[in-house]
C-alpha cells in the first residue's frame, strides 16, 4: 500500500509496511531513498518550470544549477506502518544499521530516521485520534493480531467504511464478506455478525455430530466454541466454506479494481502473477 496526500505545509507519504508480513531490516535506507528520490523529483519539475520561463535575468549558479536561490522544497513526509502482527525489531535509523558506534566518525554522518506505526501498540484512543479511514484499518488490524476480530462487530465506526478500505481489510485480516457491487461505503459490522451467524450454524452442525456421542447440550456448546474459533483463525465465519484459491482470486480482482499495482497484489494474496493476470482475462 503507498499513498500520498498534499497540503500547503507538506507532502504527507504513507509506505504501508509488511503485507507480507515480514520485516524490512533496511528499512531506514528504503525511506531515505524514497525520500530523497522525491526530492530529486521536485527539483526537476522546478526545473522543467524555469526552463519554460524564457526572459528571466538569473545568475550563472542559477543557470548550472536550475534551481534559482529564492527556490524551495515541499518536506516530505515518510510513514512505516508494521502490518507484521509482531513488534518491529529491525532498525529504527541509519545508525541503527553501522557496526562502528565511535562518536567521532559518526558526526560526520548524517542520521535518518524513520517514523513508524505499530497498530498492535496503538491504544484505542490513539486510534479515535485518527482523521481519516487508516484509523479503522489499524483498529481491525490491532483486533486480528489479538485473536478479537469478533468483538469489532459493534463498533459505529464499521457501519460506514469506504469501499477500498474494507477490501484492503478483508485482505489483510483473512475475513471474506460480500458487499454490494456498486457500493461505495459499506457496513462492515452487517457483514461480520452474517459471518458469525454463519459460523454458529455450521458450528452447532459439527457439535450435534459430536453430541450424539456426548451428549445433545454438550455438542451444541462445542460446536459455537469451535465455530467462533475457526472464525477468528481460519476464516470459517465467512459462511459456506470455499476454496482458498478461490478466495485469494476473488481478493485479487477487488484490488485490481482499486488500482494496485500488480506488485502489490502479488504481495498481499501471495498468487502467482500468472494467477492475477487470469483475474484480468475474466
Amino acid at each position: 500500500m503507498y499513498l500520498s496526500a498534499q497540503d500547503d505545509n507538506a507532502i504527507y507519504l504513507l509506505f504501508g509496511l509488511e503485507i507480507e508480513t515480514k520485516t524490512h531490516y533496511a528499512m531506514p535506507v528504503r525511506n531515505m531513498l524514497y525520500d530523497a528520490m522525491n526530492y530529486s523529483d521536485q527539483i526537476a519539475k522546478i526545473a522543467a518550470k524555469h526552463t519554460n520561463q524564457r526572459g528571466q535575468k538569473i545568475t550563472g549558479d542559477e543557470f548550472v544549477s536550475k534551481f534559482w536561490r529564492d527556490d524551495f522544497l515541499i518536506p516530505v513526509i515518510t510513514l512505516t506502518i508494521n502490518f507484521s502482527g509482531h513488534p518491529w525489531d529491525g532498525g529504527y535509523s541509519l545508525y541503527d544499521l553501522f557496526r562502528i558506534k565511535d562518536p567521532r566518525v559518526l558526526k560526520y554522518v548524517p542520521n535518518y530516521c524513520i517514523n513508524l506505526l505499530s497498530p498492535e501498540q496503538l491504544s484505542d484512543v490513539d486510534l479515535i485520534n485518527f482523521k481519516t479511514d487508516i484509523g479503522i484499518l489499524f483498529k481491525a488490524l490491532k483486533y486480528k493480531n489479538e485473536g478479537n476480530l469478533h468483538l469489532l462487530q459493534n463498533e459505529k465506526c464499521f457501519e460506514n467504511v469506504q469501499r477500498s478500505t474494507a477490501n484492503l481489510i478483508q485482505a489483510i485480516t483473512g475475513t471474506q464478506m460480500k458487499f454490494a457491487p456498486n457500493a461505495e461505503v459499506v457496513n462492515m459490522c452487517q457483514e461480520w455478525k452474517m459471518s458469525i451467524n454463519k459460523a454458529e450454524q455450521k458450528g452447532r452442525q459439527e457439535g450435534r455430530k459430536e453430541g450424539r456421542k456426548e451428549g445433545r447440550k454438550e455438542g451444541i456448546k462445542l460446536g459455537r466454541k469451535e465455530g467462533r474459533k475457526k472464525w477468528m483463525t481460519k476464516g470459517e465465519a465467512r459462511g459456506a466454506k470455499r476454496g482458498k484459491e478461490e478466495e485469494k482470486l476473488e481478493t485479487a480482482k477487488r484490488l485490481l479494481n482499486d488500482n494496485y499495482t500488480l506488485d502489490q497484489v502479488q504481495r498481499i494474496t501471495q498468487l502467482t502473477l500468472e494467477e492475477i493476470n487470469s483475474c484480468l482475462d475474466k
